[in-house]
């Protein structure tokens, strides 16, 4: 009995060695490569719409540019895209409810565009959402400074705001993301989904582009990065990708000497308080880099 069972302990001993002996497999990537011709839906608001970077590619209101990162990334990569994106959007926009645009056209929630051979989806979504942005560049910037300029009036209305300040309206905007992004892996479980976040626009600058009082110039830097940092919080929490545009455009806000996105007064192919070309120009150069 020993003897027959010897030879298969040391068979299974030298079997054993070889193992320990092998090179570890080289680890599978966490996210396929896509490839050409693969369906591409890009879902979001203004800033991946960017209106008239150059030019709009269609006229139901949403103000699409055929120049968006979206498109740009298409052509560069081969893809079948669907481009949902629509200025105005905010968070139930993309699952929940129609969204009425600019001329009254009703469009479906974006996430209908996605079937289950949808193979990438981008989408940039949030600062809409309970007004944030616009609350900044337009209640804040336009009709705040100009009856006290050398104060801080926003700050100081932001600091009395309670629920309705900025930091309690992107912690739901976050919760509200989440959401947003356990719907679209829902809806497209093969997809591989890639968050972009917002590019930089505020400093700790005023100027003519960003006319916000100067005591309020902290404020609006900080809303700014708090925006950024509730997308990332909110892509890693769903377990999806996250593009820092923040990062890639660092520098290059409403009162840089070279901005990438438009302040009060556009100076070239852009909508007031929008993208340039050559912001969605560095969001599709980086997509690619990253998806293909």
């Amino acid at each position: 009995m020993r003897s027959s069972v010897l030879p298969g302990l040391l068979a299974a001993v030298a079997l054993l060695a070889a193992c320990e002996d092998a090179p570890d497999p080289e680890p599978l990537p966490d996210h396929l490569p896509v490839s050409p011709g693969d369906r591409y839906v890009a879902m979001g608001d203004s800033y991946t719409a960017a209106a008239f970077a150059p030019y709009e590619s269609e006229t139901n209101g949403c103000l699409q540019s055929i120049g968006n990162y979206p498109h740009l990334l298409e052509k560069e990569l081969g893809l079948e895209l669907t481009d949902v994106s629509c200025g105005g959007a905010k968070t139930e926009s993309i699952h929940l409810k129609q969204q009425t645009t600019t001329l009254r056209e009703r469009m479906d929630p974006q996430i209908d565009a996605l079937t289950e051979h949808t193979a990438l989806v981008t989408i940039s979504i949030g600062a809409n959402d309970e007004e944030i942005f616009p609350s900044l560049v337009v209640s804040c910037a336009q009709e705040l400074t100009p009856k006290e300029r050398d104060g801080a009036p926003c700050t100081d209305r932001d600091a009395g705001d309670g629920d309705d300040s900025f930091a309690a309206r992107i912690d739901r905007m976050e919760e509200r993301i989440i959401d947003v992004l356990a719907a679209i892996t829902e809806e497209a479980p093969q997809a591989r989904v890639v968050f972009v976040g917002y590019p930089q626009f505020a400093s700790d600058e005023s100027c003519r582009q960003f006319p916000i009082a100067e005591g309020d110039t902290e404020l609006a830097e900080r809303v700014n990065i708090l925006l950024v940092e509730a997308q990332e919080r909110a892509a890693a929490e769903a377990g999806v990708e996250f593009l820092d545009l923040y990062e890639l455009t660092e520098g290059h806000h409403f009162c840089a000497d070279d901005p990438w996105v438009a302040g009060m007064h556009p100076a070239g192919d852009a909508a007031q308080w929008h993208p340039y070309p050559k912001e969605q120009q560095v969001a599709a150069e980086a997509l690619a880099e990253l998806v293909a």
